[in-house]
């Protein structure tokens, strides 16, 4: 999900709407706003940040990841309310950003976007087992110089023996 983004920052620059004047007449801008003080969004900025980028909203792609997510992991008996209470949050949530001139409707079409496709790599790398190797290889360095109980049993300390 967030290599998509973070590609589409990239490749394809773009500004918000509220930096156009002509979305946002006489909006005030508070990043922006010179109060004399330095703001940890100035910091960003100075320091290489992209306050421009604007495609895909990233707001919505995690609102969609933790609507996502929370339907996966319910009990058939929450999914609905979870399904009813995400879709809420995630609507919310493309509301504020158009409002606050951060995002315009597509940005946050493309927000989503980028969770499908994100999804659809976390669920092809699953299927080829890639996942259980990871976990396996973690779990070994995890445990380097300590016995894993599943071996404790069979008595076979050999392996995390050598290890040691």
């Amino acid at each position: 999900m967030l290599v998509v983004a973070l590609l589409l920052y990239y490749f394809v620059p773009t500004m918000p709407p509220r930096l156009l004047e002509r979305y946002s007449p006489g909006l005030v801008n508070p990043p922006f706003e010179d109060t004399g003080k330095t703001t940890a969004y100035q910091k960003a900025h100075n320091e290489g940040g992209n306050p421009y980028a604007a495609i895909p909203s990233m707001h919505t792609g995690w609102a969609t990841w933790s609507l996502l997510t929370l339907i996966d992991t319910a009990s058939e008996k929450r999914r609905l309310l979870y399904k009813v209470g995400g879709s809420v949050h995630v609507l919310f949530t493309i509301m504020v950003i158009v409002i606050t001139g951060n995002h315009f409707w597509m940005d946050a079409a493309a927000g989503y976007a980028c969770v499908l496709v994100g999804r659809h790599w976390a669920e092809r790398i699953a299927r080829m087992g890639a996942v259980e190797r990871f976990a396996k290889r973690l779990e070994l360095f995890v445990n380097m110089g300590t016995t894993i109980p599943s071996e404790r049993e069979n008595g076979d300390d050999k392996d995390i023996e050598s290890a040691k």
